[in-house]
């Protein structure tokens, strides 16, 4: 299995870049995409940007067009740490230093980095499928083809922090599955080490676990395994802070960055809007499709106070599959709220944290696990209800100009994406096979797109 998964993976890479390379060339992209859509160019300088819409073949692929955005500052940090040295001094405290530290001591170069990002993040979804999808290995090698292929996982194809975040997420839940503190402990005080979006994962753990208080009314087991989850990700926390200190001669370097960012303040909702109508297409299929189900079970699990978090003995780490399923969607809910309160109305990045995240694929695994006791009507509803209510939104909002667009493309074959992950099972395998082969062909050209985008520094969508 663990060959064939591989073979997919590199498979999947040459189909991307064969693609890519294709639409540099001006006949080629004329011919084909260049008929229903237009690239991003920009001009100017930074103070006065002009990005304009061009009818014009893919930019080359080199190691500069790799340090672009927040891949910019991780490199930043990699060269420097947070010593004040001219480069993002304002913020770069905010990026904490997992990732840097270890494109540093790799020594890669831009593109180096990138290849060991997608290698990691399609091995970390192979780990993720081989332990926890419940299916026979036709199954897994077709839920594997597209979940590398979705239309958003190009973050993990630049110098982003997205796989090695999914790395040490599959690594925290297999320490939970198997029942082992230590591989529990370890990859959850690198995942602190990561981001600090990581506090939203504590912040899930810690509302299972008070759901299971309310369950068992054991008070001791609930201040223990509480201790036990949160441990790690304090120890990760104070080493992000030693390790920025040691550069930077200051303990308040996170802090001290927090301030140039709005996130963390209440702001009221003025208006609906986004960085990117690419952007804004895949938050608003985030919104509907991922985060409002998961309020809604989460509610329901709450309402219904049988053992949806199951009993487990004293002195037990591991947790059942509804546990990690639990988890996942407090987190999904935890970041739509977070945004809600936050954004002022301006999804930006918002898809990111949601599509990206290792918590959006666990809970799409554990979603197909329990499709086969859900009769046709209920699956139906599934998808019909979130897509009722996303028409409503595209439809009642101003921002992102032709719902028809191509920057529209990624939102649609979510949507396809998400029928096929609903009813695959009750396909014959030819038909399987030809739907999967159209939506992975689809999204990889539409990742190419994205990676066209921001090499160009466009409107971007992460």
């Amino acid at each position: 299995m663990w060959r064939k998964l591989f073979l997919i993976s590199i498979l999947n890479l040459v189909l991307f870049l064969f693609i890519y390379f294709a639409l540099q060339h001006y006949t080629v992209y004329t011919h084909t995409l260049g008929k229903v859509s237009q690239n991003y160019q920009r001009f100017g300088d930074w103070q006065n940007p002009d990005i304009r819409r061009v009818s014009q073949p893919y930019i080359a692929i080199t190691n500069d067009n790799f340090e672009n955005w927040d891949a910019a500052i991780y490199k930043c940090i990699k060269q420097t740490m947070y010593s004040d040295t001219g480069c993002y001094n304002k913020i770069k405290g905010a990026f904490f230093p997992l990732f840097p530290i270890i494109w540093k001591i790799s020594s890669l170069n831009n593109i180096g980095i990138s290849v060991f990002n997608y290698l990691l993040f399609t091995l970390s979804i192979a780990l993720l499928l081989i332990h926890f999808l419940k299916t026979d290995d036709t199954g897994k090698l077709f839920i594997y083809s597209l979940c590398i292929s979705l239309p958003s996982v190009i973050v993990y194809y630049i110098p982003y922090t997205e796989s090695l975040f999914l790395f040490c997420m599959a690594l925290t839940v297999l320490g939970l599955e198997k029942n082992k503190y230590y591989l529990y402990f370890i990859p959850a005080l690198l995942l602190a080490m990561v981001r600090p979006a990581t506090i939203f994962v504590l912040i899930a753990f810690l509302v299972i676990e008070s759901v299971q208080f309310i369950t068992t009314r054991n008070i001791k087991m609930f201040f223990k395994n509480s201790a036990l989850k949160t441990a790690p990700f304090a120890l990760g926390y104070l080493l992000v802070i030693f390790i920025q200190f040691l550069s930077s001669s200051s303990w308040a370097t996170f802090l001290n960055a927090g301030t140039y960012w709005s996130g963390g303040a209440i702001h009221k909702i003025t208006g609906i809007s986004d960085w990117s109508a690419e952007g804004f297409g895949l938050s608003s299929f985030s919104i509907f499709f991922i985060c409002i189900p998961a309020i809604v079970y989460l509610a329901y699990t709450l309402i219904n106070s049988t053992a949806r978090v199951q009993n487990y003995a004293a002195g037990e780490v591991q947790k059942n599959d509804s546990y990690i399923f639990l988890v996942s969607l407090v987190y999904l809910s935890a970041m739509l709220v977070f945004t809600l309160l936050t954004s002022g109305g301006n999804f930006h990045s918002f898809s990111r944290f949601i599509l990206n995240s290792p918590l959006f694929y666990l809970a799409l695994i554990f979603l197909l696990n329990h499709l086969t006791a859900l009769n046709k009507n209920i699956i139906l509803l599934l998808w019909a209800i979130p897509l009722c209510l996303l028409i409503g939104f595209l439809f009642s909002v101003g921002f992102g100009g032709s719902r028809f667009d191509f920057s529209y493309t990624g939102l649609y074959l979510y949507i396809l994406l998400y029928l096929f992950f609903l009813f695959r099972n009750r396909l014959s395998f030819r038909a399987q096979l030809f739907i999967c082969a159209i939506l992975i062909l689809s999204s990889t050209v539409w990742n190419t797109y994205l990676l066209n985008m921001f090499f160009n520094q466009a409107w971007i969508f992460t």
